[in-house]
Formats: structure tokens, C-alpha cells, sequence
């Protein structure tokens, strides 16, 4: 049978887009690593920091001194491994974790907004493919049996589900970013899949500040990997693009990363791969229907 998840990965950058772009009025809050950071923790309970470093993608010589500041501020603590003594696991505070709840909370009020423009049957459809896509990627997070459409927050299991999707691949492709940092890997993918961007739009689809972002462009520049060239409608905007040479980089990137997205999928039975590829076109479908942005076509060159 021929691979039908070629575009997985793809999905998965669109639904980081979303992610992102969904919750804009506070976008720079959310991309922090900070706060990232406590999201996986209010889920996790507690957890080791090399834990914490794969699912965030993050290197845990990187996340070493976030998590010092984090203490100093009251919203993480360091406890014992009761199991392994030798182990120390990070948890939040009641601080920190009203702290995330009230950030999600604005999360979930933005992505509803956005689904408000979908009728009754569209929502259904979007949270059964999202259960779909659960169940048999073995996120472990439903009951099969007790779920019930009716008593489900659309929004918060979409929060909950991107979230989840994201560290799903951050484990999968085990930080195979080729020597990239995440948030260089990440810039190079919206410009793959928006072709151009400005410097503002490329830090909204990110969650970083334009600063950070400008630092980025300039590295990858450096690179030969992005060229960047004036708006000729407003010459006091910068446009991105990836060079010949990114977008080459790129494809070779993703097709290898796809490979081990694949490999997680091979053993599941045909009629499980057949209810997962259709739950992932519908969704893809309604990431691109809902996108508060719309998307140029994905580069012909990556065939699906």
C-alpha cells in the first residue's frame, strides 16, 4: 500500500501555525519558553528536566536556566523521586499552575472565537477526528468508552490537542533538526508553507518578539538558508523567502523527519491507517478553512 502520511509532518506545521495565529492578541506571552514550559508541567504533574527537554525541544543545558528562574519566581519546585532517590523531578507550584490555567484560558476564548464561523456538524467532525487521531496514535488522554460529544468543550480539546500533537512530534523526530534550533526550524517551515512573510507575520506564526525573530532571519541569512528583499508596495517592510538552497534543505528535512513519523505508524493495522489518514485530511481541511491567515499552497516540489 502506498504511504498515505507523506504529508504528516505537514500537518503538524499547519497546526503549529495555528496555534500560534489563534491566539495573537497575547502571542508574546505564549511563545516564551516560560510559559511553554508550564503548560507541559501542568499536564505532566511532575517530571525529570531530561523529560521536560524532549518535549518541549529544548536542550536540557538550555532549560537548565529557565528552570532556575522559574523557582527563584515561585511558579516551579524541584522535589525528590520517592521511586528514585537519585532522581530530582520538577512540579508546580499553586502559583505557577494558576498561573497557566489563566493563560490557557485565554488560549481557549481566542480558538473559540475562530470556531464560532463552523456550524454544529463541522464542529462534530472536527472533534471526532481529533478523538480519532488520539485513540490510535495512543495519546492515552481519552476513556474510548466513556466519551460523549455532546459533554466535550470543542475549544479546550483543540487547545489540548495541538499542544499534545506538537509534543508528540518533538519526541517522534527526537529533535532531528539537523543542527537547527527549534525556533530556526520553525521559521524555515512557515516559510515554506507561506512562501513569503514579513518580519512581523514570520514572529506572529512563532510567538516570538520581532527582535528575536529579526536575529533569527539573520543567522539563516548568514546560512544562505532565506533571503530577504524590500515590499515593493511599502519599502518600510522586509519580506522573507527561502533561498534555492533552503528550500532544497528544507524538503530533504522534512522528508526525513516524515520517515520516522511513518515509522510510528507502520505497524498499525489497514483499517486503523485508513480511519487515521482520513481523521488527518478532514482536520487538515479545517486547519486551512479556520486559519486566520489564508495559506499560499504548499511548494509543489514536496510531493504527497
Amino acid at each position: 500500500m502506498k504511504n498515505n502520511f507523506d504529508y504528516f509532518e505537514l500537518l503538524i506545521i499547519k497546526l503549529h501555525q495555528f496555534f500560534y495565529l489563534a491566539a495573537i492578541t497575547w502571542i508574546t506571552n505564549w511563545g516564551k519558553p516560560r510559559i511553554i514550559t508550564l503548560r507541559v508541567l501542568l499536564r505532566k504533574k511532575a517530571c525529570s528536566l531530561k523529560e521536560l527537554s524532549k518535549s518541549i525541544a529544548i536542550s536540557s543545558s538550555s532549560l537548565s536556566p529557565l528552570i532556575e528562574k522559574l523557582v527563584k519566581q515561585g511558579f516551579i519546585i524541584r522535589v525528590q523521586n520517592s521511586k528514585n532517590r537519585r532522581e530530582v523531578l520538577i512540579s508546580l507550584t499553586n502559583l505557577g499552575e494558576k498561573y497557566i490555567v489563566d493563560e490557557i484560558s485565554k488560549r481557549i476564548e481566542s480558538i473559540n472565537n475562530i470556531l464560532n464561523i463552523l456550524n454544529e456538524k463541522e464542529k462534530n467532525n472536527i472533534v471526532k477526528s481529533m478523538i480519532t487521531i488520539y485513540n490510535i496514535l495512543d495519546f492515552k488522554l481519552f476513556n474510548k468508552a466513556n466519551i460523549q460529544l455532546d459533554e466535550i468543550n470543542i475549544s479546550e480539546l483543540f487547545e489540548l490537542f495541538i499542544s499534545n500533537i506538537l509534543e508528540y512530534y518533538y519526541r517522534t523526530i527526537n529533535l532531528n533538526f539537523s543542527g537547527l534550533k527549534k525556533q530556526s526550524y520553525w521559521l524555515l517551515a512557515m516559510l515554506f508553507l507561506n512562501n513569503n512573510l514579513s518580519i512581523t507575520e514570520l514572529s506572529k506564526r512563532l510567538g516570538l518578539t520581532i527582535s528575536s525573530t529579526s536575529s533569527i532571519v539573520d543567522n539563516l541569512i548568514k546560512n544562505g538558508l532565506i533571503e530577504k528583499y524590500i515590499n515593493s508596495i511599502d519599502r518600510r517592510v522586509t519580506i522573507c523567502k527561502l533561498s534555492k538552497k533552503g528550500n532544497k534543505y528544507f524538503l530533504a528535512l522534512l522528508k526525513k523527519n516524515d520517515s520516522l513519523l511513518n515509522s510510528k505508524i507502520e505497524n498499525l493495522k489497514e483499517s486503523e491507517r485508513l480511519k487515521l489518514y482520513k481523521a488527518i485530511n478532514i482536520l487538515d481541511f479545517y486547519i486551512e478553512k479556520l486559519n486566520p491567515y489564508t495559506l499560499n499552497n504548499v511548494p509543489i516540489e514536496y510531493n504527497r
